[in-house]
Formats: structure tokens, C-alpha cells, sequence
């Protein structure tokens, strides 16, 4: 093995022992190695190192001669976290670190205030409700359920979202919870306050009103539309001339019919509604009945029965027409009924409608307009009138049977007149019935 010779002792140093290698001496250092060879160090020399580190950060250590001196100090909270916010700003429930101090939130998103229910109209319910005064605020959401109130904001029914103060919506009979709750929405979402609750019946608000003279509606509270059945007043029946030779005069037609439906109207609000009467009878001629209005809306009367030269007529269901001439007897045409056109004899049978006369149009509403029938002809009177149309016509006349007016109300057309004897005076028609004007709301 090597030895170093050490002048002035005794004995060498044992180089064996020697385990150090560049890495491990110092830079710019020098020592020997095993063989006694010089051996310049490569470690690095890092002397005092001193890193700041935010919070969450870290340092990794090189390797390398450190001399003690270094320290890594830690940036302070307060110059890691600057901010504004105070607690009123921070959402209760919710922390944050303002210039390094916790804060805990104390914002809290106000409950709805003043939310009321009330029937607006059949079916229909308003919910309204004030704006929070102090707070954040986006907007509302209103649940809505039977049998039980939402147990949160999107349990039920969604009755309104928004950022309004009111709603009006249409729903099912019977009673309905609901529960309406203040939100905001943030970057991390919606966020919601503490909610109301209340509950409301939801009825049906319904009505009828029938006019069978002129009058004025008032439309009834939290009545906002309202359907309308109008009939004009019936036609007036012809008279029959006085001679066999000649003619029985015609049914009457029936008015008019019409529905309107949904008519906008508003609690308070006064319509005129005028009431048709029945077209007078007459030999030369008879007269139209008169038109039946509910304000703008209008069903016209019913026209009057033919005389000479013959003529058709028209209405709801329409007149029947005149037995012809001549000594035998010819009976009269039946008056038309919902709508259809007059039974023929001698001449045509005026025109129908050819839509129903029923109430609202309904199968099983009330009948009305029928035509009135034909008068007959007959020598010595025989029984040959024609039999007004159901809905109100009137019977026409002959020998043996008087005839008869439209049906009041019904807008029924009236019966037309009789034929007589040569050197006999002709009988008169009968005059029409008037109108009728119901309304209704809520069906």
C-alpha cells in the first residue's frame, strides 16, 4: 500500500482507509486518493440559500455544501390572500381568508317577503310577491302540489321562475301548497334561501245569465272571458190570399243562430245586449225578425214567410212552404228544425242555417229557431196544415186549425196563413217568436 511520509514523526498514514470521491470534497478543494493521487472536489458550493415559499408551496434541496446560513421563510397569509370582502359579502355558512384573517360569511339570501294567493279566475290562481330590500338576489321559484307542500324547490309543480313580482297561472280543482324560495346564482351555481309556504282552494268560478229582453250585462268579478249563445227573433208567417184558387202563405224562418266563444271581457265592464222580436205576420208581406246583439256580436233575425209571387226564405231551421191552388186540399210544408231547410208542398221550403240551432252548439243543449209550417189549402176547410219545426216553430194555419206564433224566446219562426174559400177572406199568418241571448263563463 501507499505511504505518506510525515517529516518529523515516526510511521506513515494508512491511504486505504480513504473513501472520498470528487463528489464529496468541496469544489476547488483538493485532497488525495487512495493511491496518494491529488483529487480536486466537485460537490457545489451553495452557501447560504434563502427562499420565500407561499403557503402550499415547497422547496426542493439541492444537492450540495450548504454553510448553515440558509433559511426558507414563509410569505405571510396576509400578502398571499388581499381582498375586499367582509362578512356581510360572504355567504353564511361559507369562510374565506381576507388579508390572511378568516372571515366567516354572514350574507344570508333574504326569504320571499309579502307572497299572497288569490283566485284570479275559473281555474286560475295569482301569486305575487315583493322584491327583497336588502341581500342578493336573482330571482324566485314557486313549487306548487296537492296533498302536500313541495318538500324542496324541485319537488311538484313548477308554478313561476323568474325575476318578477307576480304570475297568474291556470291549474287542476282543489287545493294546492305551494312553497316559493328566493335564489342567486354564482359561478358555483344557484344558492337558496329560506322559503314561504301557503295554500289556496282553486274553484271553478261559473255562471249564467239568459236574457230574453234587452238589458245590460255586468261582467261578474274575476270574470275575464265569457261564451255567448245569441238567436235572432223568428220570421213572421205569410198570410193566404181569399180565394181557393190561390195560396195558403208560407212558414216564417227561424232566427238565426250563433256562439262566440271566449269573449274577453272585464270584471265591471257593462255590455248592451238587445233582444230580437219576432217578425210580425202579415198578407203583403210579413216582416224579418229583428237581429239579437250582445254588444258588437250579433245574430241575425229570421226572414218572413213568402206570399205572392212565391218566395224562399231563410233562417235558423227554416220555413215550410205554401200549399198550392185549387179546390182540393194541399197541406202545408213542415217547418225545418236545427238547422234544416222547410219542408216543400206546393212551393220550396225557405233555406236552413245547416248548422245546429242548439245551445253553444252542444249536443245536448236546448233547441232552438224552428221554422214555422206552411198554411194549407183546402176546400171547405180541411185539415192541411204544415207543423212548425221543433225549437219553437209555429203551426201553420188551415180550415179546421188556427195556426200559431213562433215560441217566445225560442226565435221559432211563425206559421204562415190559410187558403179560404173563393168570395172568403184569406186567415192571416202568425207572427215569429222573439230571440234569446245566454252567457255563460267558467265552462
Amino acid at each position: 500500500m501507499g505511504k505518506i511520509w510525515m517529516p518529523g514523526g515516526v510511521g506513515g498514514a494508512d491511504l486505504d482507509v480513504i473513501n472520498a470521491t470528487a463528489p464529496d470534497v468541496l469544489t476547488g478543494k483538493v485532497t488525495v486518493d487512495k493511491e496518494g493521487e491529488p483529487l480536486t472536489g466537485t460537490m457545489p458550493n451553495r452557501g447560504a440559500v434563502k427562499p420565500n415559499l407561499n403557503a402550499g408551496g415547497s422547496y426542493a434541496i439541492p444537492a450540495g455544501y450548504h454553510n448553515g446560513g440558509g433559511k426558507v421563510t414563509a410569505n405571510s397569509l396576509a400578502s398571499q390572500t388581499p381582498a375586499t370582502a367582509s362578512a356581510n359579502r360572504i355567504i353564511s355558512g361559507y369562510s374565506a381568508y381576507v388579508n390572511g384573517i378568516k372571515v366567516d360569511g354572514t350574507l344570508a339570501i333574504q326569504s320571499v317577503v309579502s307572497f299572497n294567493l288569490a283566485q284570479y279566475a275559473t281555474q286560475q290562481i295569482i301569486a305575487s310577491w315583493a322584491l327583497p330590500s336588502v341581500g342578493p338576489w336573482s330571482g324566485i321559484r314557486v313549487m306548487c302540489k296537492q296533498g302536500s307542500y313541495p318538500t324542496n324547490a324541485n319537488d311538484g309543480t313548477l308554478f313561476y321562475e323568474g325575476s318578477g313580482t307576480y304570475h297568474i297561472g291556470t291549474l287542476g280543482t282543489g287545493i294546492w301548497y305551494f312553497r316559493a324560495w328566493n335564489y342567486i346564482t354564482t359561478s358555483s351555481g344557484r344558492f337558496y334561501g329560506g322559503y314561504v309556504q301557503t295554500a289556496i282552494n282553486n274553484i271553478p268560478i261559473t255562471g249564467t245569465q239568459t236574457f230574453i229582453s234587452s238589458g245590460i250585462f255586468t261582467v261578474p268579478a274575476k270574470v275575464y272571458a265569457v261564451n255567448v249563445f245569441l238567436v235572432g227573433g223568428g220570421g213572421g208567417g205569410a198570410g193566404g190570399s181569399a180565394y181557393k184558387s190561390s195560396h195558403a202563405g208560407d212558414g216564417g224562418g227561424g232566427g238565426f243562430t250563433k256562439t262566440y266563444w271566449n269573449v274577453g271581457v272585464s270584471p265591471g265592464q257593462t255590455i248592451a245586449v238587445s233582444i230580437g222580436a219576432g217578425g210580425p205576420a202579415g198578407d203583403s208581406p210579413s216582416s224579418d225578425g229583428g237581429n239579437t246583439n250582445f254588444g258588437s256580436y250579433l245574430a241575425q233575425g229570421g226572414k218572413r214567410g213568402g206570399y205572392w209571387p212565391a218566395q224562399n226564405i231563410s233562417g235558423g231551421g227554416s220555413g215550410g212552404g205554401r200549399g198550392t191552388s185549387g179546390d182540393a186540399g194541399y197541406p202545408g210544408g213542415i217547418g225545418g228544425s236545427n238547422g234544416s231547410d222547410g219542408g216543400s208542398a206546393g212551393y220550396p221550403g225557405g233555406i236552413g242555417q245547416h248548422t245546429t240551432t242548439r245551445a253553444f252548439g252542444q249536443s245536448s243543449g236546448t233547441l232552438y229557431a224552428g221554422g214555422g209550417g206552411g198554411g194549407g189549402n183546402g176546400s171547405n176547410g180541411g185539415n192541411y196544415r204544415g207543423v212548425g219545426g221543433a225549437g219553437g216553430g209555429g203551426n201553420g194555419r188551415d180550415g179546421w186549425n188556427a195556426g200559431s206564433p213562433g215560441a217566445a224566446h225560442t226565435g221559432g219562426g211563425g206559421g204562415g196563413g190559410w187558403c179560404g174559400w173563393r168570395d172568403e177572406n184569406g186567415i192571416h199568418g202568425s207572427d215569429g217568436g222573439s230571440g234569446i241571448c245566454i252567457v255563460r263563463w267558467g265552462y
